[in-house]
């Protein structure tokens, strides 16, 4: 399991646009937008042929970063209040973004989307990601349930029989 949890230390987000450049001819150019720095890329001209080639490629597995979910891995070292404060957190994010889900399926289908040219692969990806907002909302109330009958002492609390045979009768629908 050790492999499937890690906290990140810092930000991704030049290390990502570094594997990008990698992969793709880009320009990197550095500036700040007040005292933070940032990095701006642009596809070369040499650049733009190769998001064809990119494509033909199958793409890795999915990474996930949650926090959230880490600290209530590690649940049994902090107090009952704490994890049930995070499962708190993760269902307000939940309900923010599934809100902001409606938000843009409404104007994509009042014609006024961004990029309505793209919508039909919009979609593809927007659909995974409200899907995981639905899912994670739904999994952090049943998570906050679960624990809000457990005992004080975290360290005390026993699994949940009947979602462990559920898991475990679980079968890939290929």
């Amino acid at each position: 399991m050790a492999g499937i949890f890690r906290r990140r230390a810092g930000r991704s987000d030049d290390r990502e646009g570094s594997r990008h450049l990698s992969r793709w001819p880009a320009a990197a150019e550095s500036g700040r937008v007040g005292k933070r720095k940032r990095t701006l890329y642009s596809v070369t001209t040499a650049g733009r042929a190769q998001p064809g080639r990119w494509l033909t490629e199958p793409g890795g597995a999915p990474v996930l970063e949650f926090e959230a979910l880490l600290k209530v891995f590690f649940a049994e070292h902090g107090t009952k209040a704490d994890l049930l404060a995070t499962l708190a957190a993760v269902q307000d994010w939940a309900a923010q973004q599934l809100a902001e889900d409606v938000r843009t399926a409404d104007r994509c289908l009042t014609g006024d989307g961004q990029f309505p040219e793209r919508s039909a692969h919009l979609v593809l990806a927007g659909r995974i990601l409200s899907d995981f907002a639905d899912m994670t909302g739904r999994w952090a109330r049943w998570a906050a349930e679960e624990a809000g009958q457990w005992p004080q002492d975290l360290g005390e609390a026993t699994p949940n029989q009947e979602a462990l045979t559920e898991i475990a009768r679980r079968t890939p629908d290929r």
